[in-house]
């Protein structure tokens, strides 16, 4: 299958408004899923990657990134945040704001904090061992 290369502000806020009147992402078919994945990897996923490995140092994955942005930004529909993308200039830039905060969260709740631990556990070692 085949989709458009490159999505207007329109068509963004076309797919925004029939996730809005499906109730939720999870009865868009699986055409428009697809079709919205496939912009999010060209024109979301590599902008947030660009800003996570420079905030954080971590490098990610862009098929990851792209379907999770689907799942973020369908879940940002029917709220304040998508309140906002629905009038931003730049929805797509809003787009990258909203998965990238997201992600930061995630990485900060999870990894983050593990690190966070294993350096605990690294001096309770050091100091058991010396």
């Amino acid at each position: 299958m085949t989709y458009e290369s490159s999505w207007s502000d329109d068509r963004l806020r076309a797919f925004l408004t029939a996730v809005y009147t499906a109730g939720s992402v999870r009865y868009v078919s699986e055409d428009e899923r697809e079709a919205f994945i496939s912009e999010a990897r060209r024109r979301i996923a590599p902008a947030v990657g660009r800003r996570l490995l420079a905030d954080l140092g971590v490098t990610t994955d862009p098929d990851g990134l792209a379907r999770i942005a689907f799942e973020i930004i369908g879940e940002g529909v029917g709220r304040t945040r998508g309140t906002w993308l629905m009038v931003a200039s730049d929805p797509f830039d809003y787009c990258v704001e909203m998965v990238f905060a997201t992600v930061r969260v995630a990485f900060r709740d999870t990894v983050g904090l593990a690190a966070a631990g294993d350096d605990e556990r690294l001096a309770g070692i050091a100091a058991a061992s010396g």
